[in-house]
């Protein structure tokens, strides 16, 4: 039994590592082609008014991917059973009492429901912030346009191409960063989760059970 728990405990050690090694060596590539891209944009003669509008673009996106992170997270908890405390606090007995056999098909609509509205809530805000994103975008080019001589529109063109690509690797870079602290935090929520199957605490869970 102790030798199978050794050999479960190196493999999962095995694979953590080969995560993370794998990890840091995909985050130095793209920092370094992050870098040559931005090297390029620096190349343009910009205003301090359009280093400051990029800065926004990027503080939006950023802003976004937070609560993106979030959610994912948040997903990670439902899936493991382990939902943060203002959902799960709430001990049965304290129920049954008022409710008896009802008392926990009660508790699981209504945890269900603030799953639901928690959910929604994510999903307006990253309709908001990318709703912004696009707008800043857009106004950004706009105004590019507006300011650049006829034989200038071509770079600007190009310009925004390359603005654009960065853009679009800064996002990359962030997701994959978010996608591996999710593996992590799966590893950790799993391990909590089994030790929770073996406290004495009932709780009630929002997924379907067998009431009797």
């Amino acid at each position: 039994m102790i030798d199978q728990r050794l050999k479960e405990f190196v493999r999962l050690h095995h694979i953590d590592l080969v995560r993370t090694v794998n990890y840091q060596k995909h985050r130095l590539k793209d920092i370094i082609y992050e870098k040559r891209l931005f090297n390029q944009l620096s190349s343009y003669h910009l205003a301090e008014v359009q280093h400051q509008a990029i800065d926004q673009i990027t503080t939006i996106r950023k802003k976004q991917l937070k609560i993106f992170e979030d959610l994912i997270i948040f997903e990670q908890r439902i899936l493991c059973h382990s939902l943060p405390k203002t959902f799960d606090d709430i001990p049965i007995l304290t129920y049954q009492n008022l409710f008896g056999n009802e008392a926990n098909k009660i508790m699981q609509e209504l945890k269900r429901r603030k799953l639901n509205d928690q959910l929604k809530n994510y999903e307006l805000k990253l309709q908001h912030y990318e709703d912004l994103y696009q707008t800043e975008i857009n106004t950004f080019e706009s105004k590019l346009i507006q300011t650049s001589l006829n034989h200038q529109h071509i770079q600007a063109d190009i310009f925004m191409t390359l603005l654009k690509c960065y853009l679009s690797h800064y996002t990359n870079r962030l997701i994959r960063q978010i996608r591996y602290k999710e593996a992590c935090v799966h590893v950790k929520l799993v391990r909590q989760h089994r030790r929770h199957l073996l406290s004495k605490q009932q709780i009630v869970d929002v997924y379907p059970q067998i009431i009797v």
